[in-house]
């Protein structure tokens, strides 16, 4: 059996372990004081194209368990001038994740400085007089390659900043994955980065995204 096909087997099982649990709970277990705006961001680069089936397989597991309100975006990105809106804010959680699903891989270099722009300027200007009631966060998954990106750095840093929103990364590929740049976007915009290497590592990835979407961990 193919590790892509256990990886896909393993996920699966998690996620149907998840659903028994959700019906175990009352409606709390998906309601928070607090809505999630988030987006889900995907390198679909030819570079990406080995780790692309088991970033579909952990993005689509991940939104599906997303609490009653919430509302999610999927941008899909090779270069600048490949990066894509697929699905916009949405509380639709089956078009998100069957959109996810079908995600594939297209050509061009990685603009992943660009795309994490783009994904930026999908959510609203902060009024500074009004507090900001919602969680606004973005979902990166990616193997860190920026080579094709044409803005730099802390020019989307600062932008994300000021839109309030926290990068969670996931670091995925063949062996060669940037853990440098994956650890500048996390530990800049206050978010989490995960590196997994194997099928477990994968589904313990799923699980912690998963808690971080529902409120239960920053």
């Amino acid at each position: 059996m193919s590790g892509n096909r256990i990886i896909f087997l393993l996920l699966l099982l998690f996620s149907l372990a998840v659903a028994v649990y959700a019906q175990d709970n009352d409606g709390s277990e998906r309601s928070t004081a607090s809505n999630v705006r988030y987006g889900v961001v995907i390198d679909n680069s030819g570079t990406f194209r080995f780790a692309l089936e088991k970033a579909v397989r952990l993005m689509s597991t991940v939104v599906r368990e997303q609490n009653n309100g919430d509302k999610g975006f999927l941008m899909t990105y090779t270069d600048p001038e490949g990066i894509y809106l697929k699905v916009k804010f949405t509380s639709d959680i089956d078009e998100l994740a069957d959109t996810i699903e079908n995600v594939y891989v297209e050509a061009g270099r990685t603009a992943v400085w660009d795309a994490l722009y783009a994904a930026a300027e999908v959510f609203d200007k902060i009024d500074p007089e009004t507090p900001v009631l919602e969680r606004r966060m973005i979902f990166l998954v990616t193997d860190g390659d920026q080579k094709g990106s044409s803005l730099k750095p802390d020019f989307v840093l600062k932008r994300l900043k000021e839109r309030g929103v926290t990068v969670h990364v996931v670091g995925l590929g063949e062996g060669k994955v940037d853990l440098k740049t994956i650890a500048r976007i996390a530990d800049n915009t206050g978010g989490r980065k995960f590196v997994p290497a194997t099928a477990d590592e994968l589904v313990s990835t799923a699980a912690d995204l998963i808690d971080i979407l529902k409120g239960k961990v920053n």
